[in-house]
């Protein structure tokens, strides 16, 4: 809306606000609206999100198997490669796997920590109390 003063500026006021949301399931409001656009779409979105955790849940048990299987395959090596004389190598084999596997650990647990923050700060921010109108406006004078 805007109007014009004695003077002749324009002065505007402009109010809006900006919802977002980040996961597999919107919020119960949006949820809801699917659903009445729709029928039948909450059941979809549910299922959909089911469907991706299993996945996501099937794929992580297959690189931890891997992982496991890899790192006894590497134990094996070293000690075949230290019975055959070369202890040197096989020693090397061996503190460069709990080398690898330290340092993915330790990785994944920095990277869940930062996600882990960043999720509680967003909490945060959506926990504030919102703003009275007259706070989240701006007066601009447009000539």
């Amino acid at each position: 809306m805007s109007e014009e003063n004695e003077q002749g500026q324009v002065i505007a006021r402009v109010d809006g606000y900006i919802e977002q949301y980040s996961g597999p399931i919107p919020p119960p409001k949006m949820f809801h609206d699917y659903e009445q656009v729709l029928p039948g779409s909450a059941d979809r979105i549910l299922s959909m999100a089911e469907h991706e955790q299993k996945h996501r849940t099937g794929y992580e048990k297959l690189g931890i198997t891997f992982a496991f299987i890899l790192a006894l395959g590497l134990i094996a090596l070293s000690f075949y490669a230290i019975s055959l004389g070369y202890a040197l190598a096989g020693v090397g084999v061996i503190a460069s796997s709990i080398f690898t596997v330290a340092g993915v650990f330790v990785h994944s647990q920095r990277n869940g920590l930062r996600e882990l923050q960043a999720r509680r700060q967003a909490a945060e921010k959506l926990a504030l109390p919102p703003k009275s109108p007259d706070e989240n406006t701006e007066e601009n004078n447009v000539q």
